[in-house]
């Protein structure tokens, strides 16, 4: 088989219709599978599933694992040479994924490429970035971008090479992902640590340490209509985007790394807190003293 698209989901019915239906005409002339990894859903998006795609694997899962354990999940149960983690809010193009699965047979040194995400008005969205490192958020922001150039931001610049005609970076966004099977099977796979955000960031940056290419196809484009289940419980997201932030700094940059973000992660929360109480905000109280609580505990 040569593809198989992993989907994982919790509480997106909606998005699923949408994004199943598109990956036929995205993998047009490739043979492939569909395996949704549903952590347990409240909105009956398992059975819409089994009723209206009898085609498509289900993986049920009685607890929301989160997405990382879930690709893995999925990934078990797999057939394809190629594995694309696919959000359930995005909506493939005729022919997308046939694309990026010739550009990675036609180059044994690529280990994973992705597309050109597009928003639902067509304007382009953010598809790959630099690896974080310590200070790299901080030089993100507009002004000190212009002082000190984009070398040191996340983004890459709409002018550099890789993002005007494709070519490597440093790590692509998960929601749309292609990556060769033997290679996600030498580096592991994702790390389960991760809830939610940074497993894309980290599994790249471990298939760059194994040699393995890591390229944005800005020539091939998917839709995606946004983060429709974490907008639902965006507190709790925010929570867990710093604690995959401190999960990705320990790793790769030790002791030191995790000692400052800790700093950070503190001395953010308490400067927004402040806001927060005088607004009365009690939802935004409660996120950032959980942030805070993140940036005291020790790392799983």
């Amino acid at each position: 088989m040569d593809l198989s698209v992993i989907i994982v989901s919790y509480n997106s019915r909606e998005e699923l219709r949408r994004s199943i239906a598109a990956v036929e005409l995205g993998a047009k002339d490739l043979s492939w599978e569909i395996i949704v990894v549903d952590n347990a859903s409240a909105d009956d998006s398992v059975g819409y599933v089994g009723t209206t795609f009898p085609e498509v694997k289900l993986v049920r899962n009685t607890h929301n694992h989160g997405f990382a354990r879930a690709c893995n999940q999925g990934v078990a149960v797999s057939a394809g040479d190629f594995v694309l983690f696919l959000n359930p809010d995005t909506e493939c193009k005729p022919g997308s994924l046939t694309s990026l699965v010739r550009v990675l047979q036609n180059d044994r040194a690529i280990g994973t490429v992705g597309p050109r995400l597009l928003a639902e008005d067509g304007r382009p969205s953010r598809s790959c970035f630099r690896f974080h490192t310590l200070w790299r958020p901080t030089f993100n922001l507009p002004l000190l971008r212009w002082i000190v150039g984009e070398r040191l931001a996340l983004h890459y610049s709409p002018e550099h090479p890789s993002i005007r005609g494709g070519g490597p970076v440093d790590w692509l966004s998960g929601a749309c992902l292609l990556v060769r099977r033997n290679a996600l099977e030498q580096v592991g796979g994702f790390d389960e640590r991760y809830f939610m955000y940074f497993d894309d960031t980290d599994l790249c940056n471990r298939l760059v340490t194994e040699g393995w290419g890591v390229v944005y196809v800005p020539a091939v484009e998917v839709v995606h209509h946004g983060a429709q289940s974490s907008k639902k419980s965006w507190g709790r997201m925010l929570v867990e985007m710093q604690r995959s932030r401190l999960i990705y700094l320990s790793k790769h940059y030790g002791a030191v790394g995790q000692l400052v973000l800790r700093a950070l992660m503190v001395a953010a929360a308490v400067l927004r807190v402040v806001p927060s109480i005088c607004a009365g905000k009690r939802n935004r109280i409660r996120t950032k003293i959980d942030i805070i609580r993140v940036a005291l505990t020790a790392v799983e």
